[in-house]
């Protein structure tokens, strides 16, 4: 009786650690959440294993088609199967050229090639790039039920956390060419170690260190108590500082006061956050922090709609023209909503 196929990753290495020690039995789903930067090389290099289907993105199209692009992938049938399946309507777009396809055209048109080949394992590289809402959840749909239907298994890279944890299966993320975490997706929210678990969850999360009963970051002014020892990692909420032009603002309660470097400026759903640094060189750890929120649940404190911080202005528009990339302000940290655990690996994370 002939067995069931692997994959086998153990000589696929970021920075000389196995992606994963486990092969991928031939229904198993990975995603290797990262940056493009980060994750794109490892994807292409598991897509060259044997076993693996993987169609490239020609990185200049020039006036190839549709039909001319699909010709080598798969049968007339498989293709046939394979564009039905992920809606793309292939006999009326042969002779359309790639270069004018839209980003949901193109995605569909790329899962149904790598479906055509013929590979037990779909190997996808950011597929879901530049889709949103209904067209994002339709696609990601449409893979889970090729993996079922066709009895595929599937290695996607991405940036999303909620991708990874629809797309279900492995999950190893990957942050400055070093795997940050490959425990289930579930552990990586609950206990955050790489940048992209923390934004998912709201936190911010720094290396620290803990000794003789105190916690700290690396900055003087925050610690706080533990009841740990040694190499710890530290969450705090984007929530729990608050921001001012004035060091002895009267909202001010503890005595973690900073002076802060605003070095970006972003969007997280509908809150407005900014990340800082110390104005000092005491430390270079980037902390992110809520600015403006546009939430239902927001709490204003009676301040106007969408403040949080009256300490820098009293309304939205103030907000934006004063505070900007490179702005200097105080930052209150509220420590007891710092949150730390042991750097090693505890019993029941994967290694």
């Amino acid at each position: 009786m002939e067995s069931a196929p692997t994959l086998d990753l153990s000589g696929i290495r970021v920075t000389g650690e196995a992606v994963s020690a486990e092969p991928l039995n031939a229904l198993d789903r990975l995603t290797l959440l990262g940056q493009p930067s980060d994750v794109g090389g490892v994807l292409r290099a598991i897509g060259r294993l044997p076993g693996a289907a993987r169609v490239a993105w020609p990185d200049e199209a020039g006036r190839l088609t549709v039909g001319r692009f699909a010709a080598p992938h798969g049968t007339p049938s498989a293709l046939a199967d394979a564009c039905a399946h992920f809606g793309f309507p292939f006999d009326r777009s042969r002779r359309t050229r790639l270069r004018d396809l839209d980003a949901e055209s193109r995605a569909r048109l790329i899962c149904a090639l790598t479906l055509a080949t013929g590979g037990q394992w779909l190997v996808l590289e950011d597929p879901l790039h530049g889709l949103g809402g209904q067209a994002r959840a339709g696609l990601r749909g449409r893979l889970l039920d090729a993996c079922t239907r066709f009895e595929r298994g599937l290695v996607v890279s991405g940036s999303s956390v909620m991708d990874a944890a629809v797309l279900g299966g492995r999950t190893v993320t990957i942050e400055k060419e070093q795997i940050a975490d490959s425990a289930p997706l579930a552990v990586q929210l609950r206990e955050p170690r790489s940048n992209l678990a923390a934004a998912a969850t709201g936190v911010s999360v720094f290396s620290g260190l803990a000794r003789r009963g105190w916690l700290s970051i690396g900055h003087s002014q925050v610690r706080a108590r533990t009841e740990l020892d040694g190499k710890v990692y530290v969450t705090i909420p984007t929530s729990a500082a608050r921001l001012s032009f004035d060091e002895f603002d009267p909202a001010f309660t503890s005595n973690s006061v900073f002076e802060a470097l605003i070095v970006a400026v972003r969007d997280s759903g509908p809150i407005l956050q900014v990340v800082l640094s110390p104005a000092d060189t005491e430390v270079g750890l980037a902390m992110t922090v809520d600015l403006l929120d546009f939430s239902a649940v927001a709490d204003t404190g009676g301040s106007g709609f969408g403040v949080i911080h009256p300490g820098l202005a009293s309304t939205v528009a103030d907000t934006v023209a004063r505070v900007r990339t490179g702005t200097r302000l105080f930052v209150d940290v509220d420590t007891s909503r710092m949150r730390a655990y042991p750097a090693e690996a505890p019993a029941g994370r994967l290694d």
